[in-house]
Parts: C-alpha cells; structure tokens; sequence
C-alpha cells in the first residue's frame, strides 16, 4: 500500500557534509544507526571548528611534554624546506600552520626561531589556527603527528553509505511509520531505529533497500 509520499517531495541527492551512513547492531540485526559522515573539509562549516580543535588539543599536548619550544614566522614558503631539514638534523620536532595570508608559524623543539616559554607557546599556537587556511593548513614532523586509529564502531557494523542526509532518512523512516530516536554524539546528529512487524524479515532488509534505493528520483515510498 503507498502512503502517498513522493520521494521528490522529501529528498534531493546530497553530496556534502552529514550525509548519512547506515550501521546495524551486530547482535540485534532489527536494529539500525544513520549518523552523518564527517567530510573532513577545514572549509565545512561542522568540520572545520571540530579540526581546529582537535589540532590544538593535540599540539596542546605535544608543547605542554616538550622542553625548549621555539616559534617563528615564515613569510616565503619556500624557505620552510630548509628550515625543516636542520630541525631534522637537531633532532627537532614541529608543527606548522599555513595562515590564510600565506604565511606559514612554526613551533618547534630545536633552536630556531624565538625561543618562547610554554604559555606564550600555547598563546600562538591557538591564534595561528584560528587564522588558519581552510585548505588542509597544519603539517607536522612525525613525532608530532596525529595518531591514526581504525574507527571503532563497537557493536555495530557498517552497511551503506546513503545518498541523502542524516535528517532526510530521519523524515522518510518516520514517513513510513518507523519511529526513530535521535541522538548527537561527535559534533555528528543521527538516529537509532529498533524495526517491528514486517521491517524485521530477512536483518531488516525491506528497511535497508528504502534507504539505500533513494537517489531523489520521483517515486512513491510504499509500505507493502
């Protein structure tokens, strides 16, 4: 039976920021999570602040463990190259961030630049991020660089990526009289939906296929 809903009427394709990825719980296949996906982009207007931050917790981290913390300034890219090679050679670490007028501060564990102390340190390096690129600005040495770690997704497993927004599958799910629950975690929105009566047979997989099969092309969502 059709509910009447056109799909063109509640969803356009979407390619940005907090398009939905879909996961089930691996215990409870009746179960399923749309969160949105992160881009990554510094010009995102939700994952730019995030990175901001996450740089300067990180780098936050690396000054307060470190000794002898010096800044400088680099006006013409182009010197960064040999000034990085003798930080190497002293056995130096750093971090340098690209401001948005092209110019590139430093901080740094070997003796090159200003030597400054800790809080003044600190002090730069939150203002050099605020006046950061948007085009991927922070580069460090190896020491300094953000751990990389496989997503943990605990008890739920990765099923598909949507090809509409988080709060797109939200309304369609709830169109068709699924209810669903929100939730906001990691700067990201999503919902948990708990499947009953028909929605269940086969983990879900009428539910999969309405969500999955949307592409914004003019049809009608049917419940039977």
């Amino acid at each position: 039976m059709s509910t009447g809903v056109s799909l063109k009427e509640l969803v356009k394709p979407q390619r940005r920021c907090g398009v939905a990825v879909l996961l089930r719980n691996k215990t409870n296949p009746s179960k399923y999570m749309a969160i949105g996906a992160l881009c990554g982009s510094w010009k995102c207007p939700t994952c730019g602040p995030y990175l901001r931050r996450k740089w300067t917790e990180h780098l936050t981290s690396r000054l307060m463990a470190s000794g002898v913390i010096s800044v400088l300034v680099v006006p013409d890219k182009s010197r960064w190259d040999t000034i990085s090679k003798r930080i190497q050679r002293a056995g130096g670490q750093y971090a340098i961030i690209e401001q948005a007028n092209g110019t590139l501060v430093a901080l740094t564990t070997a003796s090159e630049g200003e030597v400054v102390s800790k809080a003044v340190a600190l002090s730069r390096l939150e203002k050099a991020v605020q006046l950061a690129s948007d085009s991927r600005p922070v580069h460090t040495s190896r020491g300094w660089s953000l751990p990389k770690s496989a997503p943990k997704l605990g008890a739920w497993e990765r099923v598909s990526r949507l090809h509409i927004s988080v709060d797109d599958a939200k309304r369609i799910t709830e169109a068709v009289g699924i209810k669903a629950e929100t939730f906001f975690a990691d700067y990201r929105t999503g919902f948990i939906v708990d499947l009953t009566g028909d929605w269940v047979e086969g983990d879900g997989w009428r539910y999969l296929k309405l969500l999955v099969g949307l592409d914004g092309k003019e049809g009608d969502l049917t419940n039977g």
